[in-house]
């Protein structure tokens, strides 16, 4: 039985969710009516039936989940996971990336009606999409000709090209479920199923060779490898292939040189292994291309110089002074080095927090989508959406360190002459209490002229001061470790301030009702965005050392 690209996502939806959906929210998750989604259900629970998996439940009011626990829903992706020829509708944005990989993968012009018979849609529908393709390879200076009785041809230059496609790959791979396809390479089997990208018939068998054979080396490989670089240098690897097999080279046909101390390497096998299954030289600008994408940065290499250039561009764009955090300069230098200075380059990162920062922080994501493409690479399939995001996400953790830890809160300090034991309760106060100024200290007398002249955050006095407009502490003549404690109390609830006036709730306390209390929608964003990325990066570092090889 077939299932529709739809239905495949409704069933990988339901996979992820641990509580029932609606009918109605399903019809607005994929654009379609309810009657439609139910039409789609029926589907599903049939091809269920077929497998011998009869897990999908519905109930009125509730909505529809599939029952079982983690054992199952395995069995359910592996099936998918084994199924062929499913039926693929595509969406006009898959239709236009078909277009572009049918095109890629000839010389010749291919006619209006070669499209419309390919693609199985009318001529209107086929023109609004070339101008979709039209405008979205514009970004990548590729254009696409057309010459009267011949057809359409894509122009420009071939790195290009490539970083068009393995930028559209990268795309596909996420929105289709990128861990299914990490998935594949764990099961090392000698038959790729499953894997549906709807681009092109020809390019995607290529690609599930090369997973095939990924799939075996990362079986024996006693190297540290991260994913992320292998599904990249899988990609530049299939498309390096599909190029070369229409004798599209990236540059010359000079012959690598493989000794014997590289050969062992996962990358240099897998190229090998590759370009043998298809009777090519190993070139030697091809496997560049495959490790880092066949460039190197954009003036030099000094990563260092780089990250203060950043900084301070973003800096001055956004009027915030980030280049006074050092811990800034070295966790974006540490990201940097890691994404740009290893021996795999420019390779893509799923990020799973890329629409919540576009569409909250837009002045900084572009910001550092403009100096990025300034400083590091002005190609579209290297600073992209996510290598942008993760940067923001650093800054914004900066921005809180500013905002909160690195501020300073002013304070007029009121003993009984203004002079006295001033020295000594200054340094009590500042060696017990971080983020404070003491701007300056008065008698009871001078006590509001004072006040009013420096305009504190906080007062902090040994009498009980009356019509002052600054808030106001209590103390005993040398301060107490209770008053210390209370003035500590009183730092932090200040800096926990929002310039709007909003109190923050503490991360530990981020709850729904919280946010109807006294948060703000964006506030509540990025508290939990930055609560988030913590975690995920927490999670990272902790697998990744326990599963290392």
């Amino acid at each position: 039985m077939q299932l529709t690209d739809r239905e495949i996502k409704i069933i990988y939806l339901l996979l992820n969710q641990d509580k029932a959906i609606t009918v109605q929210k399903l019809s607005e998750v994929y654009s379609v009516s309810v009657r439609t989604i139910k039409y789609d259900f029926k589907d599903i629970r049939d091809w269920l039936c077929s497998e011998n998996l009869q897990v999908f439940e519905t109930k009125p009011h509730v909505g529809v989940w599939l029952k079982g626990d983690g054992k199952v829903k395995e069995i359910i992706r592996k099936r998918l996971l084994g199924q062929t020829g499913f039926e693929y509708c595509p969406a006009p944005k898959k239709r236009s990336l078909q277009i572009v990989f049918l095109l890629s993968l000839t010389d010749q012009s291919v006619t209006l009606q070669q499209l419309e018979n390919k693609l199985h849609v009318s001529e209107t529908t086929i023109l609004n999409d070339l101008e979709r393709v039209r405008n979205k390879l514009s970004n990548f200076n590729i254009r696409l000709v057309h010459k009267d009785f011949y057809g359409y041809q894509l122009d420009g230059n071939e790195f290009n090209l490539r970083s068009y496609l393995e930028s559209s790959l990268q795309e596909v791979i996420s929105n289709f479920d990128i861990y299914s396809v990490i998935h594949l390479l764990q099961l090392n089997s000698e038959e790729v199923t499953g894997l549906l990208l709807g681009l092109n018939v020809e390019f995607e068998y290529i690609f599930k060779r090369v997973l095939i054979q990924t799939g075996k080396l990362i079986e024996k490989s006693s190297a540290d490898l991260d994913y992320n670089d292998i599904l990249t240098i899988s990609c530049r690897l299939a498309i390096a292939i599909a190029r070369l097999s229409i004798n599209h080279p990236i540059n010359s046909y000079q012959e690598l040189s493989v000794n014997e101390s590289t050969l062992d390497s996962f990358d240099t096998e897998l190229f090998q292994n590759m370009f043998d299954e298809y009777d090519f030289p190993l070139y030697q600008d091809e496997y560049l291309y495959v490790i880092n994408g066949g460039q190197g940065l954009q003036e030099d290499n000094n990563l260092a110089g780089i990250t203060k250039r950043i900084i301070d561009a973003v800096s001055k764009k956004i009027d915030l002074p980030f280049y006074e955090d050092k811990q800034l300069f070295d966790s974006l230098l540490s990201h940097l080095i890691s994404k740009l200075n290893g021996k795999y380059k420019f390779t893509n990162e799923y990020n799973p927090f890329v629409n919540d920062i576009k569409q909250n922080y837009p002045k900084l994501f572009s910001a550092l989508y403009d100096v990025c493409t300034r400083e590091v690479s002005n190609n579209p399939a290297i600073v992209n959406d996510s290598f942008v995001s993760f940067l923001a996400l650093h800054f914004m953790v900066s921005e809180q360190r500013i905002q909160t830890h690195e501020r300073k809160v002013r304070v007029v300090y009121v003993c009984s002459t203004g002079l006295g034991v001033t020295n000594l309760i200054q340094q009590k106060i500042e060696e017990n209490i971080p983020n404070i100024e003491i701007a300056g200290f008065t008698s009871f007398i001078a006590a509001k002229r004072q006040i009013n002249k420096i305009k504190p955050d906080l007062v902090i006095s040994i009498f009980d001061l009356k019509g002052i407009n600054s808030p106001l502490i209590q103390v005993n003549p040398l301060p107490t470790d209770s008053d210390i404690a209370k003035i500590r109390n009183t730092i932090a609830e200040i800096l926990t301030k929002n310039s709007d006036g909003i109190q923050l709730e503490s991360r530990q306390n981020i709850l729904p009702n919280s946010l109807k209390e006294n948060l703000t929608l964006k506030n509540f964003s990025k508290d939990l965005i930055m609560t988030m990325f913590a975690v995920y990066e927490d999670l990272y570092k902790l697998l990744k050392k326990k599963y290392s090889r």
